[in-house]
């Protein structure tokens, strides 16, 4: 098996605190109130035990039931006294507050306004570039921050002159579930509505572009007294979604970083912003392979900056289950659905398209889970695509 490579710089003992709603609070919502993100915290959050290491634990709700995987790692729903350092999965009001009651060096923690900065979509506009086939950077960021009506409107006019879709996005992205696509230049009456509640602190407007494949690349700022801290490039974990650009799941390839190196170095170098604006701590940053509308294959190398953990760093952790060499997908899906995965797989299907591959069952052990999820692993994208296919599950590995 391959090690655990330590995805927490911090010492342990720590506590884990799965804030998912990190976004939510950052723009101001009351998270509390969506059914979904409710769910999400409830069904999900948990997971982020697969970080824990010995001595860590992870805040969470009573009654919850960790994956059996992360057996060992305790659970609790108020502060220990014991821990004095916090490891939250974004640095929101909410964090900072159990820090300070725990008694959290204040060195150890981002300040407040560096969080906001770095998280916020006009940030990221200034490093969303495109590498293009030649190897050269595009220098027209792909995005435009809107703050009036006026710009909105002339910003879809622009959008549309390129391709046939565009897509909003607020101030913070909230992990795609607050956001707006449409295919004509004159907004509906829900979406005037949508850009009127978001418009006060900004959206951005960008063209819709098709994926092709797509990856979360995983970095560390660490805190250093000199404001110096340095940069590590922990991995990459591509990147499955929906149609609509929800989070499914994540694939772990072997070799992967050679794929992605542009976007790597490109990512390093946002990094270095990051650390200037004076943030440390977990750095997500998404990027994806598409075609123009030429026909070239090009690389949105800076899709997205999410300066807190993500799916794709916990996926990462997970790299334990693999042997050397080994393909992994980690995918989120309903109960039933990854109930009659690892059935098949616990049935040892024996045709050889299928054979030499094993699940699993990562999810949490709550009752009424809205949300579980399933770890396969085995030779190739190609034959866990294959075993997928033969349980019947729809979701399709991008080469």
């Amino acid at each position: 098996m391959q090690s655990n490579r330590p995805q927490i710089v911090l010492e342990p003992p720590c506590l884990l605190y799965p804030n998912l709603d990190f976004e939510e609070e950052l723009a101001g919502g009351a998270a509390a109130s969506s059914r979904v993100v409710s769910q999400v915290l409830r069904d999900i959050g948990p997971v982020m035990a697969f970080a824990a290491r010995a001595g860590d634990q992870i805040l969470t709700a009573t009654g919850v039931v960790l994956p059996r995987q992360t057996e060992g790692v305790t659970v609790t729903d108020d502060l220990p006294s014991d821990l004095k350092l916090i490891v939250p999965w974004g640095w929101s009001a909410g964090a900072r507050r159990l820090a300070a009651r725990i008694g959290m060096p204040q060195n150890l923690i981002p300040t407040e306004e560096s969080v906001r900065q770095v998280n916020d979509r006009r940030f990221l506009i200034e490093h969303d570039l495109v590498a293009m086939p030649d190897g050269l950077l595009s220098q027209i960021p792909v995005g435009q921050f809107c703050t009036s009506m006026a710009d909105v409107h002339q910003a879809v006019r622009t959008v549309l002159s390129f391709g046939d879709r565009w897509v909003m996005k607020p101030q913070f992205s909230q992990a795609a579930r607050n956001r707006l696509t449409g295919g004509r230049d004159q907004l509906s009456r829900s979406q005037q509505k949508w850009v009127e509640s978001a418009i006060d602190t900004g959206v951005t407007v960008e063209p819709w572009l098709e994926r092709q494949t797509q990856a979360g690349l995983q970095f560390e700022i660490t805190p250093s007294v000199d404001a110096d801290g340095s940069i590590r490039f922990l991995g990459v974990a591509e990147l499955l979604t929906t149609a609509g650009g929800q989070y499914l799941g994540s694939v772990l390839v072997p070799g992967s970083e050679a794929t992605w190196a542009a976007a790597i170095e490109h990512g390093t170098h946002v990094c270095v912003s990051l650390r200037d604006a004076g943030y440390f701590g977990p750095v997500g940053i998404d990027a994806f392979r598409y075609l123009s509308s030429a026909g070239h294959q090009c690389v949105r190398l800076c899709h997205d900056i999410n300066a807190r953990w993500t799916m794709g760093r916990l996926a990462l952790c997970l790299n334990q289950f693999c042997d050397d060499g080994e393909t992994a997908v980690w995918l989120h899906l309903s109960p039933s659905e990854v109930e009659q995965i690892c059935a098949a797989a616990e049935k040892g299907l024996r045709e050889p398209e299928v054979a030499g591959v094993r699940t699993l069952n990562t999810g949490c052990r709550s009752a009424e889970l809205q949300f579980a999820s399933v770890l396969l692993i085995g030779e190739t994208k190609q034959r866990l695509q294959r075993f997928l296919n033969s349980c019947g599950c729809s979701v399709e590995i991008p080469d």
